[in-house]
């Protein structure tokens, strides 16, 4: 199987968006806000005063004052860096031709990966067609608890939704620790050929390991480890979920994940669309 493919973003190469580095754009954005000089300069001039005081006299209550000063310019950055990104999500979804939403329906994902954390959202919503099936894109936002301890995570999250069933299957990397409580099929894991599960861990429903096997050929297994070991993927129903916790920082970035997951949607639609399920 030729395992090379095309951009379909052939037309993004004519569509200048503004934001292109979120980073980048998040620094211009605070540079050009009068709030962050008038408001937030102080606050980072006093911090940094009492971070001194506090390390010339080995004294922890100067330090507890400092980090005071400081939490208000991390919550205005990490403001600042939110207005971009959705307005960065927003910007891509109409290079591609797909239509935005800013918030979304917890309950319309059919997923397992949806169980895992706390405090569930999806946001950015990017929804279209591509080859004559419907696809959405967005961001999951979880907390994930560790003892007193909270980690607040996201992932860019493809969803396709195919014209067939498929087994209920669970492909998880092996490099993601953070998704490791997901649910799986009744303990019931797949040992394939080759080098496959020294970067995967599948698991399948009982009854449908062969489905899985017809799907898992060596050229499938071959693409997944040169093209995706860093993505997780979940069959069911006539859903297809892909997701990464990468973090996403540019449009190239953006256009390289597209390709990518719209890729392996192409891969997965041929090879499921043989199989029926009852």
């Amino acid at each position: 199987m030729d395992m090379d493919f095309e951009s379909p973003l052939g037309k993004l190469d004519n569509t200048e968006t503004q934001i292109s580095n979120i980073e980048e754009s998040t620094s211009y954005y605070i540079t050009k806000s009068y709030f962050w000089y008038i408001i937030i300069l102080p606050f980072f001039v006093i911090g940094i005063i009492f971070l001194g005081i506090a390390f010339i006299n080995s004294n922890s209550k100067f330090l507890f004052i400092s980090a005071l000063f400081f939490l208000p310019i991390i919550i205005s950055y990490l403001y600042a860096r939110s207005k971009v990104e959705h307005q960065f999500m927003r910007e891509f979804a109409a290079a591609i031709g797909y239509s935005y939403l800013p918030t979304g329906d917890i309950k319309s994902i059919k997923a397992k990966f949806i169980t895992v954390g706390h405090s569930q959202v999806i946001k950015d919503i990017l929804f279209g067609i591509h080859n004559g099936f419907p696809i959405r894109i967005f961001t999951y936002y979880f907390t994930v608890r560790y003892g007193r301890a909270a980690s607040y995570q996201r992932y860019i999250v493809f969803e396709a939704t195919f014209h067939s069933k498929m087994p209920p299957i669970i492909l998880n990397n092996r490099s993601v620790m953070s998704l490791s409580s997901i649910p799986v099929h009744s303990d019931n894991f797949l040992q394939l050929e080759g080098d496959f599960n020294k970067y995967f861990s599948i698991s399948v429903s009982k009854n449908y390991e062969l489905e899985a096997y017809e799907i898992f050929t060596p050229d499938v297994m071959a693409i997944l480890i040169d093209k995706a070991k860093k993505l997780n993927f979940e069959f069911i129903d006539d859903k297809l979920y892909i997701y990464t916790g990468q973090l996403i920082n540019t449009k190239e970035e953006m256009e390289n994940i597209f390709n990518l997951i719209d890729y392996l949607a192409d891969l997965f639609e041929k090879t499921t669309n043989k199989i029926h399920i009852a």
